[in-house]
């Protein structure tokens, strides 16, 4: 499983909408419990399952990924499970497991929308997990997603779903950006430009960057100042945001 450190990016304006429907049907493999070990005398259990990804937004609980290639504009993702198949997975010690308290009566998916090469994709996350018990747990074995394409959005719905509507995230223009190693790491014009959006046109004073786990060690809001400017005017200067990677041993038991 591949892991990310996570922060957005948020943007506020508004303009009309548009949207585009369609659907996408996966299936999970290797469903399994494993010991990872974190140093010398650290480890932990953790879910797993063959091809799961991690994001820092759900701890060590793995995911399903699916990536939808966006055309050039502004866009948003939402999407929603409308079929399912689930069995049991049978286990002792069921409530050792690392993060099962981010586990629901529902399996929890998310969307956002991502850069690759400066490429927009649409992101949509599953927790293919539900109704923990002491010695079991439900999991998600094949599904059926339908999604919708969102263009020219107004007030724009938070790139994680329907289970943080109470949050900063439920409102507002967001962007998520990902880093996989510990380092301070630049966002400057280009960088912007790349991800669909016009700095020269933007408010800093609107711009907020938040973290997401225990990766992040800056969260900070924009404000009209030198640094800001020459981000949004193509000067030299950038924000900087240091974040610090995990990297895990796992063995299966």
């Amino acid at each position: 499983m591949r892991s990310y450190i996570t922060f957005l990016l948020l943007i506020l304006f508004s303009i009309p909408t548009v949207a585009e429907e369609g659907e996408f049907q996966g299936s999970l493999q290797g469903h399994n419990i494993e010991t990872i070990y974190l140093g010398a005398d650290i480890s932990a259990r953790v879910l797993n399952f063959e091809d799961a990804r991690l994001d820092d937004a759900f701890g060590m609980l793995p995911l399903y990924i699916h990536r939808i290639e966006l055309p050039s504009g502004e866009f948003s993702v939402t999407a929603r499970i409308i079929e399912e198949e689930s069995s049991i997975l049978f286990a002792s010690g069921i409530y050792e497991i690392a993060d099962i308290d981010r586990i629901s009566s529902s399996f929890k998916i998310s969307s956002s929308i991502v850069y690759i090469d400066g490429i927009p994709y649409g992101e949509i996350m599953i927790l293919p997990y539900r109704n923990p018990l002491d010695d079991q747990i439900e999991i998600l074995e094949s599904f059926t997603v339908k999604y919708k394409i969102i263009k020219s959005q107004a007030q724009a719905r938070s790139a994680y779903g329907s289970f943080v509507e109470n949050s900063v995230l439920a409102y507002g223009k967001w962007y998520r950006i990902a880093t996989d190693e510990t380092g301070i790491y630049r966002i400057g014009y280009d960088d912007l430009s790349q991800m669909g959006i016009t700095p020269s046109s933007l408010d800093p004073r609107k711009i907020k960057i938040f973290g997401n786990g225990n990766g992040i060690v800056l969260a900070s809001q924009g404000e009209r100042n030198t640094v800001m400017d020459n981000v949004f005017s193509g000067n030299q200067n950038a924000v900087t945001i240091g974040t610090t990677g995990l990297v895990i041993k796992r063995s299966i038991i």
